[in-house]
């Protein structure tokens, strides 16, 4: 079977709402716990992984040894994040309005770019501050840092 973005975002779309318990567990922290993630988690990772080796040739060869998933019922405020070595990719799935919860990053001092990432991979540097727009409804966001 050939994955396709937009397939591959439906699928985990349906994964992560079949998961929904174990990413209520897991919150805003990184799916990678010590050893082999098991069970729904394992799944996530699974279809996460897929969604981005699809997505491009240079998304295909982004070396990430982590996910952040994180169902977002809030609107977080500027934030730099401090681990970042590289870049990140971000991608959101979720029952909210098109064109909302974009990820807006302060590029330069007059520099805000909003990258709509529903159903859609983005690589931004999360180094520089950025945050969620506002949105209304029901909002998944993974995150390969």
């Amino acid at each position: 079977m050939v994955w396709t973005e937009k397939r591959a975002a439906g699928r985990l779309r349906r994964g992560l709402r079949g998961a929904e318990a174990a990413l209520a567990a897991v919150g805003g922290a990184a799916v990678a716990p010590r050893g082999p993630p098991r069970g729904a988690q394992e799944r996530v990772w699974e279809l996460s992984e897929a969604m981005l080796r699809a997505a491009s040739a240079r998304a295909a060869e982004f070396d990430f040894s982590a996910i952040a998933v994180s169902k977002m019922n809030f609107h977080g405020s500027p934030h730099v994040d401090k681990n970042d070595l590289s870049v990140q990719y971000a991608v959101s799935l979720g029952d909210f309005a098109d064109g909302s919860g974009r990820l807006c990053v302060e590029e330069g001092p007059f520099l805000v770019r909003a990258f709509d990432t529903k159903e859609k991979l983005v690589c931004i540097d999360g180094r520089f501050p950025h945050w969620v727009s506002g949105y209304t409804g029901e909002r998944y966001s993974i995150i390969y840092p």
